[in-house]
């Protein structure tokens, strides 16, 4: 979350590529909805190549913080899950 906060304000969009089980916790800590109930609606686990998306309101990276963001999609890349 440290480096998220300092990207630059300029910069509308992140993509982040990690691996589990970090990245599904970050993705936990960063959703302020049910993010348990959000996966088990797509799927019981975050699989290997998958893309979550989440939606900020603030304008400025250095505001992020825990559950300041909402889980809006999760995808995966077909056959790979």
């Amino acid at each position: 979350m440290e480096r998220l906060q300092r990207v630059p304000v300029d910069e509308p969009s992140v993509l982040l590529i990690g691996h589990n089980p970090a990245l599904k916790q970050l993705i936990s800590e960063l959703s302020a909805d049910s993010c348990a109930a959000a996966f088990r609606q797509h799927t019981p686990k975050f699989p290997t190549c998958a893309f979550a998306t989440i939606e900020f309101t603030f304008d400025d990276w250095a505001l992020l913080s825990s559950k300041s963001g909402h889980l809006v999609h999760i995808t995966f890349l077909a056959g790979l899950n």
